[in-house]
């Protein structure tokens, strides 16, 4: 089964990021850039938190808020939440119900390495799926017959 690793080494651990004290706009840019759904908030080399698309919709409203000049760092969420590197697929994605999240940081010796989306360990898990599906054959269901 796979790992929470092995996940980002097939789509890539580069986690796109904004520093501390970027615009809204700033970091729309680079999300529409790199087609992502969120960035990762960063001041030198440490994660303060992310920002997200949901973040926004949350945000628009706000009587003080405006892209342009808005910081990122006041809308953010600090929390990040993490899973091992060896994590099976089924438990990131028991992770992402039960903690209501769409993103996992994914340590590995005590140091993040990546982030998954929900998309991506959704995605895992179907492969997963297919995959033991191939292994046991489906020729017993294609021929089984309702009397």
């Amino acid at each position: 089964m796979k790992t929470a690793e092995e996940i980002l080494i097939a789509k890539g651990s580069e986690m796109i990021s904004v520093e501390s004290g970027s615009t809204i706009s700033e970091a729309l840019k680079i999300m529409n850039e790199n087609n992502i759904g969120s960035v990762v908030i960063m001041k030198s080399s440490e994660i303060l938190g992310i920002w997200t698309e949901r973040h926004l919709k949350n945000s628009i409203l706000d009587e003080d808020f405006d892209i342009y000049y808005s910081k990122i760092d006041n809308y953010m969420n600090p929390k990040i939440h993490t899973v091992d590197a060896g994590e099976p697929i089924y438990i990131l994605s028991d992770k992402l119900l039960g903690e209501k999240v769409r993103y996992l940081f994914v340590t590995k010796h005590d140091k993040i390495i990546g982030l998954l989306s929900a998309g991506d360990v959704i995605r895992a898990c179907l492969i997963e799926r297919t995959n033991q599906l191939k292994d046991i054959g489906l020729e017993y269901y294609e021929s089984w017959k309702h009397n």
